[in-house]
């Protein structure tokens, strides 16, 4: 190679050419590189993807031909295409000018050395034959310049090569066409080396998820299905802890879940000897709510602490509370919250992954929420529910209760129920007068409380608190508020009470309506009663032929106490239709002193026959049913039918006091109204005199009203004497009528005074017809106290002789004592007393009559009458009994003392009936005495309609410790007086004895002494009664009483038995010691009351005690139970409260 020196210029023409000879060499140099780099190239490839894809190499060789045809390619590339390129660029080593002309001379004979020769002239050194020099180089300059020296070179030579880079190239296009993965997947396989590939199986794996990437510990199903000729049987994965069969879903497609993987996992496929490549499940971050809280805060007003549930999405909550979530979050960028469908809230995480959220909660809600993060925008979603429970209204039940001791006042228990508690409990008064539409509001009464959410409450109203007039509507109710802090408190009401208050008319007409129902009822239980007593009768005429009971016998017992229990149901509604008619006199009306005290005796008697008799003999009854000797059934039965005619008596007397109370209430009703008529007309006649023209109108209306209510008011009257006649016994009731025409004239006549305008004279008329109403109450008052002494004179000449009839029956049933005690069976005298027993009994017939006529007029003794009539019955009828039973002649020689017993039982109720006679005579006798003083002095004439109660009120007043005491030491004083007398006669006299059949007074003397002691027993036991109603401490004295009672009773005894021992006389002096002090603790009582005594005013009533402790009983059941209160959900709560407070 040869320096090359450029000549002198460029643009000499043989430097050109050989420049353009240089470029063209080498040109042509990278033409036949590219075609030889090619050629090698391809076929080497077609070499290396054949033999790859025959041989499946293994990928160490797959490296070495890759590499190795990697660097094979660069190095014949660099040396044959991009060596000639710079080249040809003058980049690098060229050949020299010399080379070239060498190259070019061998191609151009002409040109030969020529060329060569004048570069090397060029390059003589400069001498003196230089100019020679460049004339010879521009000669052959001249001679070489037309040549083109650049054709030196051939490039269509380059054609002949391009055959071997055309075959290996054409081989690969037919591959790549007709079987293109011998190439493609093999040169595929050496490029990707480090994958470590199988030899084609005669199946494949392909896996059909679309993705191999899950979430983070979440299940991931991994399905694979085979494609080829051969199907394997089972598949086997690979994983990094072990290998797992696949399940077969089908014959092609099987199945593996990944259990929670966390962490990325590679994984292989094999199964019929083939196994696949190496895959990569991509495990994904998942957005976690690790756990949350829900921190509830209570209103306050509900009295709950705050709490926190901890993953607990469903919550009951009360309305009002906050409640707020707080979420602990894992790979979470954003937790979305939304309530009840409204929009989501889009909260980020804090550092920690908490986030928090408050709402308040005042209506049922659901809320649903999710969280997400860059690789999953949305988890599953979470929805729960909040229910709000709205704070109820609270509950009130409220139940009543007529307090029968208090007309007119009503105890109320009630209970109350709210879930948290209460602010008021009120009780509400309300009037609605006859002009009104509603009723007006007049009362609110606050209740206490406490703090418990269920209660009980107690509260009595009595309606005489209140002011009404007739006509009025009374209502009232409870109204309770809870204390709702959130919306306001809620009130419930009760049920509303209602009274009206009845006007004159309706109570006239409700009395009666009540009175004739009562008096129905007593006919029913008299017709029921005779009814028994035929069935009893009956019954025991078939007992006669029976030796023992049967079934059907059995049956008739029921029935005689089936219809036993219907006479006591019949009495019972008697009963509350009295009692009714009682309340609203007392309510309503009233009453004077006389007619309460009446009253009083009424219901005394009645309750004697339902609650003595009737128990009595709904005891026996029971005895019956219960009895299988027929000897002790046929005694029941006769017992019974004794029974039942005495209460059939007693129905019958009491029925006929009932009427005349009933008639008596009436008088005085009518006296009162027309009192009461009487001031609203002289009011009206004031209201006349200072009233103005245009009043005239509204005083006439008054007029018209007063007139009616006058004319009513007389056919009151009317019915008054028709009823009095139907009275038994008793004397015409009747009113002036021409008083009575006079009043209607005067009002009459200033009606029409009214209508023509002269108020002068309608006043003065009205004041005329205001004094003769006057004068006809005080007639019809006047009149009606004539008919009570007349009534009083008539019983007083009939007790006269009644007395004398039952001392005459005593000292013969007396006389009958002594001969029977004395007579022996077989003695012929014994069929006398037989048939003066009979005779005994026949007399007392006649004055039982008049007796019973007594005890219907005189209801102050009618229950002692009653008693007694009855006892004399019963033991004149056992008297009879014994002394038939025992006439047989086999009894021989014997005495029939219990005959004896019984004629001394019945004397003693004779002597009481005479006893309760004679103290009855002597207070009439007293009583018409004052009548008379009280009629001459005017002190029995009535004030504003209302008789004095000192009038016509025999035997009132109530026993005194001091009046027995009295009694009992002038009865003690007697006896010891008797004693002495004894004593002087001695025992020969046979204690006071005579000879048979004689009157003996000492005998009399027992008799009154023993009615006396009687006597004074029962005023003692009233006493008692009457204490055990008091405090605690007249209490325990009554309890001392009761020995008093048992020490007079065995005096009794001993009197019926005319004995006065020592024993008897000490027995005295300790009752009067023990009556002494009961009189001692009277008179400090008394001084006590004195002392502590007040103006009049009425003691507000109060809930009965055993009331409270019932409360108190009962709360502290409910306590016991309250004592571990229970974490209870509120509804579970409210069931609690109803089994607690129910």
């Amino acid at each position: 190679m040869h320096s090359y020196h450029p000549l002198p210029t460029e643009t000499n023409p043989v430097i050109q050419g050989l420049n353009a000879f240089i470029r063209r060499y080498y040109k042509n140099q990278l033409i036949r590189g590219v075609i030889y780099v090619t050629a090698v190239l391809a076929s080497l490839f077609i070499c290396v993807a054949l033999s790859e894809h025959f041989a499946f190499f293994p990928s160490i060789v797959r490296a070495v031909l890759f590499w190795a045809y990697l660097a094979l390619s660069i190095l014949l590339t660099g040396w044959c295409v991009v060596r000639p390129f710079l080249r040809m660029h003058r980049l690098g080593r060229v050949i020299s000018y010399q080379q070239a002309a060498v190259i070019i001379g061998d191609h151009f004979p002409e040109v030969a050395d020529q060329l060569l020769n004048l570069l090397q002239l060029k390059q003589l050194p400069p001498t003196g034959e230089s100019d020679l020099i460049v004339a010879c180089i521009a000669q052959k300059t001249a001679r070489l310049s037309p040549i083109p020296f650049s054709e030196a070179v051939n490039l269509g030579k380059n054609r002949k090569y391009a055959r071997y880079a055309a075959l290996p190239l054409l081989l690969l296009a037919v591959l790549l066409l007709v079987a293109p993965a011998t190439i493609v997947s093999s040169s595929h396989r050496i490029v990707d080396y480090r994958t470590r590939y199988q030899r084609p199986a005669p199946f494949r794996f392909v896996i059909e998820n679309p993705v191999l990437e899950t979430t983070a510990r979440r299940d991931f199903t991994l399905v694979v299905t085979t494609e080829g000729g051969s199907i394997p049987s089972e598949v086997h994965i690979q994983l990094p802890q072990g290998r797992y069969k696949m399940h077969a879903d089908s014959r092609t497609q099987f199945s593996y879940v990944i259990s929670k993987p966390v962490n990325d996992i590679n994984f292989s496929l094999s199964g019929g000897g083939v196994t696949s490549g190496e895959y990569r499940l991509a495990v994904r971050p998942e957005p976690v709510v690790v756990d949350f809280t829900v921190a509830l805060s209570y209103p306050a007003y509900i009295h709950r602490d705050n709490e926190v549930l901890i993953n607990d999405g469903d919550i009951t909550v009360p309305r009002g509370t906050y409640v707020r979530w707080n979420f602990q979050t894992r790979d979470v960028d954003t937790l979305h919250f939304s309530i009840d469908g409204g929009p989501s809230r889009s909260l980020a995480p804090d550092g920690g992954g908490r986030v928090s959220v408050v709402w308040r909660a005042m209506e049922s809600s659901g809320y649903c929420f999710f969280v997400g993060n860059s690789h999953t925008r949305q988890s599953d979603t979470l929805c729960y529910s909040v229910s709000v429970i709205p704070d109820a209204a609270p509950a009130i039940t409220v139940t009543d209760a007529a307090d029968s001791t208090a007309p007119g006042r009503r105890l109320f228990y009630g209970r109350i129920k709210d879930d948290y508690g209460f602010s008021a409990l009120r009780f509400i008064i309300a009037k609605q007068s006859p002009g009104d539409t509603v009723a007006q509001e007049i009362e609110r009464r606050p209740l206490a409380l406490s703090q418990d959410a269920a209660q009980e409450f107690y509260h009595h109203f009595d309606v005489n608190e209140v002011k009404v007039e007739a006509g009025d509507r009374l209502s009232y109710y409870f109204e309770v508020c809870d204390n709702n802090a959130v919306d306001g408190s809620q009130c419930s009401r009760s049920q509303l009470f209602e009274e009206s208050i009845p006007t004159e008319k309706e109570l006239r007409r409700q009395q009666g309506e009540n009175s004739r129902q009562a008096e129905s009822h007593a006919r029913q239980s008299l017709s029921e009663l005779r009814e028994l007593q035929q069935e009893i009768e009956a019954m025991m005429r078939q007992l006669v032929d029976k030796k023992e009971l049967n079934w059907q016998d059995k049956q008739q017992l029921q029935q005689l106490y089936n219809r036993q229990k219907e006479v006591r149901e019949s009495l019972q509604q008697m009963r509350e239709q009295m009692r009714e008619n009682r309340q609203l006199q007392d309510r309503f009306g009233d009453p004077s002193e006389q007619l309460l005290e009446k009253q009083r005796e009424l219901d005394r008697l009645m309750n004697e026959v339902l609650d003595d008799k009737m128990k009595q003999m709904m005891s026996e009854m029971e005895k019956l049913l219960q009895e299988v000797d027929k000897k002790k059934l046929q005694n029941q039965l006769e017992n019974i039918q004794l029974d039942t005619k005495e209460m059939e008596k007693q129905i019958d007397r009491d029925l006929a006091l009932m009427k005349r109370l009933e008639m008596e209430k009436r008088v005085e009703t009518a006296v009162q109204q027309i009192e009461d008529l009487a001031a609203q007309q002289e009011r009206l006649s004031e209201e006349v005199d200072n009233s103005r023209r245009q009043d005239q109108e509204q005083l006439l209306q008054r007029q018209q009203e007063l007139s009616q209510r006058y004319r009513e008011l007389q056919d009151e009257i009317r019915s008054i004497e028709r009823d009095y006649k139907q009275l038994e016994e008793s004397p015409d009731f009747k009113s002036d009528r021409r008083l009575e025409q006079s009043i209607e004239q005067h009002q009459s006549a200033a009606e029409q005074q009214l209508q023509r305008g002269s108020r002068r004279n309608a006043s003065q008329r009205q004041r005329s017809a205001a004094e003769q109403l006057h004068k006809l109450s005080e007639q019809l008052a006047e009149q009606q106290q004539q008919l009570e002494q007349q009534n009083l004179a008539e019983d007083a000449a009939m007790v006269r002789q009644m007395l004398k009839n039952l001392l005459h029956l005593s000292f013969s049933q007396e006389a009958l004592i002594g001969q029977t005690s004395e007579t022996f069976i077989q003695d012929p005298q014994y069929q006398d007393i037989i048939s003066r027993q009979n005779s005994v009994k026949s007399d007392f017939r006649i004055v039982e009559d008049s007796l019973g006529a007594i005890a219907r007029r005189q209801v102050q003794v009618a229950s002692a009458v009653n008693k007694e009539i009855a006892a004399v019955n019963i033991h004149v009828a056992k008297s009879l009994s014994d002394l038939l039973q025992m006439n047989q002649s086999f009894y021989g020689s014997a005495k029939n003392s219990a005959a004896s017993r019984s004629m001394q039982y019945a004397m003693t109720s004779l002597n009481n009936l005479s006893l309760i006679l004679a103290e009855s005579l002597e207070q009439m006798q007293r009583q018409m005495a004052q009548n008379q003083q009280n009629r001459k002095n005017g002190s029995c004439k009535r004030k504003s309609g209302r008789q004095q109660g000192s009038c016509s009120n025999p035997g009132q007043g109530k026993p005194s410790a001091k009046s027995i005491k009295q009694m009992q030491d002038e009865l003690n004083r007697q006896m010891e007086a008797l004693r002495k007398q004894l004593d002087k006669q001695g025992k020969a006299d046979g204690n006071g004895r005579k000879r048979l059949g004689e009157r003996n007074p000492v005998s009399e003397e027992f008799a009154r002494m023993a009615a006396q002691q009687e006597a004074i027993r029962r005023l003692m036991q009233q006493y008692g009664q009457e204490l055990k109603q008091g405090n605690a401490r007249d209490a325990k004295m009554a309890r001392e009483i009761d020995a008093i009672l048992r020490q007079m009773e065995q005096t009794e005894t001993d009197l019926v038995n005319k004995t006065i021992t020592q024993q008897t006389l000490q027995r005295q002096r300790q009752i009067m010691s023990r009556m002494l002090e009961h009189e001692r603790a009277e008179m400090q009582r008394d001084k006590e009351e004195r002392r502590e005594s007040r103006e009049a005013a009425d003691t507000p009533p109060s809930v009965p005690p055993r009331l409270p402790q019932f409360e108190r009983l009962r709360r502290s059941a409910a306590e016991s139970l309250q004592s571990t209160p229970l974490p209870l959900t509120p509804f579970y709560r409210s069931k609690a409260d109803d089994y607690l407070f129910r």
